[in-house]
């Protein structure tokens, strides 16, 4: 809670104070740059939980701080996926100037209730595949079959949506993956096999993702911004650090 909510407002305040900078930003409307700082002060409170977990491994660390470290960055990417959608639903109403009532938080509600429950649904299926006896590959096949049609089903009901109601209803597709990975850990008997479902599955997505990620580096777009960056790093250092001295304090932790 801390971390969140510190993280959150300092993040989303140095974004707005420093809009004016920002190529693309700083000639439009207060809306618009008060809508574009909320996501970024939902995106500065993501953490890395494989960087953590590298330097956990690093250090051969184990202990309740070490545990409680892991819990909380876990559980932050929980958080920042909903949290984005919040903010990414709120910035579109400031942007398009709808007003904001109870109907809009129930749409909100609405499409993460749906996320959750096509979640459980798709970590059931999954479940079930990974016990059957057939080759990894072809399990495989089939994870990466229902992970791109959570993405396919995401896109085509907004499209569906917005073309017979008057409102966009959005399915979140990286909410939906995450319960249907908790579900086949918690909640089925294949834990061990999906982890290493996984492990084989990985190294194909990981080199498109990666390359993906290198193409959309622009060196021309750093050199205008990286003062920009190093502010926000600045920022967001200090966040955590308050946002975690103020959650150990409230929580009863030891210093």
């Amino acid at each position: 809670g801390g971390l969140v909510s510190v993280t959150f407002v300092f993040g989303s305040i140095a974004a707005y104070l420093l809009s004016g900078m920002i190529p693309g930003l700083a000639d439009l409307s207060p809306a618009v740059r008060v809508a574009a700082s909320l996501l970024a002060g939902a995106i500065l409170v993501a953490r890395s939980p494989s960087s953590a977990i590298a330097v956990v491994k690093e250090l051969r660390a184990h202990g309740p701080f070490t545990k409680t470290v892991l819990g909380v960055t876990v559980i932050m990417d929980v958080v920042v996926i909903i949290a984005f959608a919040g903010a990414a639903a709120v910035a579109e109403a400031m942007v398009s100037s709808d007003t904001f009532d109870l109907g809009f938080l129930w749409l909100l509600v609405g499409e993460l209730a749906a996320s959750l429950a096509i979640g459980i649904l798709l970590g059931h299926a999954l479940g079930w595949i990974v016990g059957r006896r057939i080759p990894w590959r072809i399990k495989s096949a089939v994870l990466l079959f229902l992970g791109y049609g959570v993405f396919f089903i995401s896109h085509e009901m907004g499209h569906l949506s917005l073309q017979f109601m008057p409102w966009e209803f959005y399915i979140e597709p990286l909410f939906t993956c995450m319960v249907a990975g908790f579900i086949v850990t918690n909640r089925t008997k294949y834990r061990n096999d999906f982890a290493q479902l996984l492990h084989d599955t990985g190294p194909p997505v990981f080199v498109v993702f990666f390359t993906l990620t290198g193409a959309s580096l622009a060196l021309d777009v750093l050199a205008q911004t990286w003062m920009l960056a190093l502010v926000l790093f600045a920022v967001r250092l200090v966040a955590i650090f308050l946002g975690s001295s103020g959650g150990m304090a409230l929580s009863g932790a030891p210093a």
